[in-house]
């Protein structure tokens, strides 16, 4: 056999093997398993409204610590294998109306300490770990009518502070590391009136400080770190205007794999007018946001009160797993690599069907086997453990072609062209290895009538790679040769 035909079938067989890995390996198979079983009847059923995964006893494993609504508040010790107790002698504390956690060492004794505030009946419960397992309720003010609370240092001295959402005007705590605390807002935050749900504290403008996104039932707000813990609104220059909101999550993550934090708005429609539509927002890198739903998320009319990133087939990107409430079902949406999702139930649950009132989500590993496994809140009912199931491997929901169409000039030293197909929309391209990997998400440099056309920037590179071609839920394979 000479050389030319040597690598005529090499090449067969490379791109044979690429399809064969981007096509999934069991289409009847489910990702998770329900192991709702393991939880306790005590302490894992009736109110609970949200859910923070820690080692609170620091054995190694991954605990569950939830927020009760008029319940004495749980903590779930986990035996390492997913199976959970729970000892209602831990938190001893009368009922209020939990809605949130923090969990931080507070006054940097070397355990961990517990927050959980309270809406209704505006009554915080302050718990310290006394270091033997069993903690102490102390008092913290100010009172608030409070949905969210997060833990950042804020001045850098090294002790957590408190952000804590209200109802009204929301909260910053300084910290003194002994867990007292001193109420600094007007000081460090604008003067606004809002009915905050929830936040998530993060550096969205890549300036080396974090900023806080706010979720509130009139409209989010994000507000921008001018520099050791001291905020300005900048909500209008940065986040998409016109569209009517009641948020109760926000959910950040990478949806485009541009190295920049995005979010999911997890929405309800509560109030008649409100769009419940969730929404994507995209990062252009400074902290400026686009609304991207129509493009990449499906329409969706449900109730969703929280979310969680996860590459639930690891795949390289981020799916999209939301919870929602009045009897709707939990949804699973899988990311195509380029940011869009499509219905993913099947493949992750099966036939399993979930309709609760999921109030709260959270992953983590909690069996120990590397892989992410899911709790869910049921306000209504005992709460949801799915558990990944190790044997079953997905790579993909589509299996590419091969592309017929021109490809010039290969090998490419830098630029390259891709003849236009029958496409009804401009498809989303990337440059990918012989494994799957992208390697370069690839932007038109400019297009004609008759191709589209690139520049790569990185000229390191030299072998076999492959182009692949998403249009719509098509998806296609050029091979082409770096030199």
């Amino acid at each position: 056999m000479n050389m030319i035909n040597a690598f005529v079938l090499f090449r067969v067989w490379l791109i044979s093997f690429l399809l064969l890995l981007f096509s999934y390996s069991d289409s009847n198979a489910q990702a998770f398993l329900n192991a709702s079983d393991n939880l306790p009847d005590d302490g894992a059923s009736g109110q609970s409204v949200d859910v923070m995964s820690v080692d609170i006893d620091q054995d190694g494993d991954k605990d569950i610590i939830l927020a009760n609504e008029y319940q004495v508040n749980s903590i779930l010790y986990n035996n390492g294998q997913a199976q959970f107790e729970y000892n209602p002698n831990t938190l001893l504390a009368t009922l209020h109306d939990s809605e949130d956690i923090a969990v931080a060492d507070f006054d940097l004794d070397g355990d961990l300490d517990i927050l959980f505030v309270s809406e209704d009946d505006f009554e915080h419960e302050f718990f310290l770990n006394n270091g033997s397992g069993n903690f102490d309720l102390v008092p913290i003010e100010p009172f608030s009518a409070s949905n969210t609370v997060c833990v950042e240092d804020f001045n850098g001295d090294g002790a957590p502070d408190l952000f804590i959402g209200n109802l009204g005007q929301n909260y910053i705590l300084m910290n003194d590391g002994l867990a007292s605390f001193t109420n600094e807002t007007l000081t460090r935050l604008p003067s606004i009136w809002d009915v905050t749900y929830d936040a998530k504290i993060i550096d969205v403008d890549n300036d080396g400080d974090n900023d806080i996104m706010v979720a509130n039932q009139n409209g989010s707000r994000l507000l921008i770190n001018q520099g050791g813990g001291y905020f300005n609104d900048e909500t209008d220059a940065r986040l998409p205007q016109g569209i009517v909101m009641d948020t109760r999550k926000i959910v950040p993550g990478d949806t485009n794999q541009d190295g920049f934090v995005d979010f999911i708005l997890c929405n309800v429609e509560f109030v008649e007018g409100n769009d419940p539509q969730n929404r994507i927002y995209i990062n252009d890198g400074t902290g400026v946001f686009s609304d991207e739903t129509e493009s990449q998320i499906p329409e969706f009319n449900d109730q969703t009160m929280d979310g969680i990133f996860m590459d639930f087939d690891e795949d390289g990107d981020e799916d999209i797993l939301l919870t929602n409430v009045l009897h709707s079902p939990l949804l699973v949406y899988k990311n195509d690599g380029f940011g869009k999702y499509s219905d993913a139930n099947t493949i992750a649950i099966g036939d399993l069907e979930f309709t609760l009132e999921g109030l709260g989500i959270v992953k983590d590993d909690f069996n120990g086997d590397s892989l992410c496994d899911i709790y869910i809140c049921n306000r209504t009912g005992k709460d949801l453990l799915l558990l990944r199931d190790p044997e079953i491997e997905i790579t993909s929901t589509s299996e590419p072609e091969v592309y017929q169409g021109k490809l010039w000039p290969n090998p490419v030293e830098s630029s390259f062209a891709i003849e236009k197909g029958d496409w009804t929309d401009t498809p989303a391209f990337r440059l990918v290895d012989i494994l799957g990997r992208e390697v370069v998400k690839l932007t038109i440099e400019f297009e004609t009538s008759m191709a589209y056309h690139f520049q790569l920037s990185d000229r390191s590179m030299t072998g076999i790679y492959f182009l692949e071609i998403r249009e719509k839920d098509a998806v296609f394979l050029k091979e082409l040769f770096l030199k």
